[in-house]
């Protein structure tokens, strides 16, 4: 055990140090000198300044293409010519030198030219380059440089100069009114910095352009836009990660089951979002990444419904159901219907109110009330719950126990009016909301409870496979969001939404049904296409109220309400009266519309009074310009 334990000691020691004395540099300083020619070529000096710790024998300097060209690079060790060698690097030129440096501080000088980077209008020339570019992956501690015109100018208002982004740094002419000088501090990794500047158009023997540049070249950077920092810029990147991979893949599957209106809410937050992250994050979309994190996104859609989300095959080809193929609770029916969301939500206690009627344990009546408005009640007919499941149980002993509570409002209290007789038996929908106002935290908590109950009694019928889709979906993309993010940071947010849209746009295919319930499923989904077929559903006659009592218990659950309540409409057209046993109109003509109301009537009760529970009365711009590429010390 001892030796074990020595030897555990002895190679952490070993791994301690090796990592104390890894390798690294750092970028102290670096002077870029730019020489416009009167033929529109500039000639480049560049001294980056290295500080190397351990040992180092190459480095690498990347050009990038564009309109202009490159000529006689050469690179210097000191006084010393380096040999190097070049390559395509992407969209860049990528020239390689060889050296020898061990814990000690280099400059190599590099000096080339360019060609066409220079644009001649008709009263000014321009250079607008990049004179820090954006590829070098270390800090730069300071950068100082020059930019030196082909002749003097009489007067240093001649010469117009900008400098993009916001940074640490100033401009300036020098006193011979032919360079402009410019210093920079601490910019950090991956950040370029460049410099636009115009001239007299005189000092240029190449062709010129017929249109005026100064006014425009003006314009432009009097109405910049200033950019977002890359710190905050990442700190957003970083925030909208969090929120997307684990608010949008992990929890919100989970929650919506709970709480369906969580989509709606995430999906606003992540909008308003996207409303305040400017617009010049777009910049930094690398797009082949993007293509290729949302092609392997759209892989790992696909086997996530190859392996979890395929529905078992079934031998029922009916076209339609043109009666409700099971006798089962509609909160039920609205689980078996949506592939996500499994828990029921107040918007499917009407029809489950309206389930029980059927049942015979509710009458549901229109009454008028005492401003002569119409209103439904809920008289209990049985008491005798035996044969109802626990879910349908528990919406009967609240329905009970409203209507034996004596309803009292804070006015009532102070202002005497005139109340109702006592009625055990009999609940009307503005009892339903006054109870379940007057007791917030005892109404949330009978709705999760409500809620989890009807999830068990979903899950008890073995409609759905056990294991699905969403963990194993969730962490591929996980995995390639953080993957392709590391290349690309826009991907860290595109990436998930894209996971997540496509999810919710076809939800089935990461989570399946079994047998039973592809069965049930297709049937329902049969029924649903019934009921919006308006030319089928007005073939049902008005003596068939039966069947439209229970039209209109599932219709809600459906999303065909408003189709079958038109539907009665038109049907019912010259009944003036129904004859139900279960809807019963007193003292009123009980009208279509009023018939097909009744279920939104006890949801939107429900919903209305649960929503109301627990709530209490440099400058910046820029980026046009030309160059960029990067560097290193490599290694």
């Amino acid at each position: 055990m001892q030796k074990r334990v020595f030897a555990f000691l002895i190679l952490s020691l070993i791994l301690i140090i090796s990592f104390a004395s890894a390798k690294s540099y750092s970028l102290d300083k670096a002077d870029v000198q730019f020489a416009i020619n009167s033929d529109g070529s500039v000639n480049v000096t560049e001294n980056i300044t290295f500080s190397f710790k351990g040992s180092f024998s190459y480095a690498y300097r990347d050009l990038p293409l564009g309109d202009w060209s490159y000529s006689d690079f050469h690179v210097y060790d000191g006084e010393k010519e380096l040999q190097y060698a070049t390559g395509r690097n992407g969209d860049s030129t990528r020239y390689t030198w060889y050296y020898t440096a061990a814990d000690e501080i280099k400059t190599f000088k590099m000096t080339y030219t360019i060609s066409n980077a220079v644009k001649a209008y008709s009263d000014i020339g321009e250079f607008y380059w990049k004179v820090w570019q954006d590829g070098w992956d270390h800090d730069l501690g300071e950068l100082t440089g020059f930019i030196k015109f082909p002749a003097k100018v009489n007067d240093p208002k001649e010469i117009y100069s900008w400098g993009h982004p916001e940074i640490n740094g100033k401009i300036a002419v020098a006193d011979d009114n032919q360079t402009l000088i410019f210093q920079a501090f601490n910019i950090p990794a991956y950040q370029w910095v460049e410099i636009r500047t115009t001239f007299p158009s005189s000092m240029l023997t190449i062709s010129k352009s017929a249109e005026a540049g100064l006014d425009k070249i003006v314009t432009e950077e009097s109405n910049y836009t200033p950019p977002v920092s890359d710190d905050f810029a990442g700190g957003m990147f970083a925030i909208i990660f969090v929120i997307l991979i684990f608010g949008g893949v992990i929890i919100l599957p989970f929650a919506m089951r709970k709480y369906p209106q969580a989509g709606i809410i995430f999906f606003a937050v992540v909008f308003l979002i996207f409303l305040l992250v400017p617009l010049s994050l777009l910049a930094i979309i690398n797009p082949v990444m993007l293509f290729g994190a949302l092609i392997i996104q759209l892989i790992i859609f696909i086997l996530a419904w190859h392996f979890f989300g395929r529905e078992p095959v079934t031998n029922y080809n009916s076209i339609y159901e043109r009666e409700p193929p099971a006798d089962i609770p509609p909160a039920m029916v609205k689980s078996l219907m949506h592939s996500l969301i499994k828990t029921a939500s107040p918007r499917e206690i009407g029809p489950e109110i309206l389930y029980l009627a059927l049942k015979g344990i509710f009458r549901i009546e229109q009454i008028t009330d005492e401003n002569g408005k119409k209103e439904f009640q809920i008289r209990i007919q049985k008491n005798n719950v035996k044969g109802l499941n626990k879910s349908q149980q528990q919406l009967f002993e609240l329905i009970s126990k409203i209507a034996e509570a004596d309803p009292e409002s804070f006015w009532d209290k102070y202002i005497k009016k005139k109340k109702r007789e006592s009625t055990p038996n009999i609940a009307t929908i503005k009892d339903i909301q006054q109870y379940l106002k007057s007791n917030p935290y005892e109404s949330r908590d009978w709705l999760l409870e409500w809620q989890k109950q009807t999830k068990k009694e979903y899950d008890a019928e073995k409609f759905d496979k056990k294991k699905d889709g969403v963990l194993p979906y969730a962490g591929l993309t996980i995995i390639n969001t953080i993957v392709f993010g590391i290349i690309s940071p826009a991907t860290w947010i595109l990436t998930p939404l894209f996971a997540i849209a496509i999810a919710l746009m076809l939800p089935q295919a990461i989570r399946a049904r079994t047998e039973k319930g592809a069965l049930a499923y297709q049937k329902w989904n049969n029924f649903k296409k019934f009921l919006h077929d308006f030319s089928q559903l007005t073939k049902m006659p008005p003596t068939a109220i039966v069947l439209w009592e229970k039209y209109l218990v599932y219709a809600v659950v459906l999303g065909e309400g408003k189709t079958v309540e038109k539907a009665m409409k038109f049907v019912f057209a010259d009944v003036s009266n129904f004859h139900s046993a279960s809807f019963v109109a007193y003292g009123a003509a009980f009208s279509a519309s009023d018939f097909a109301g009744i279920s939104n009537s006890f949801s939107s009760a429900f919903n209305s009074a649960v929503a109301s529970s627990g709530s209490s009365g440099f400058s910046g711009g820029g980026g046009g310009g030309g160059g960029g590429g990067g560097g290193g010390g490599a290694g």
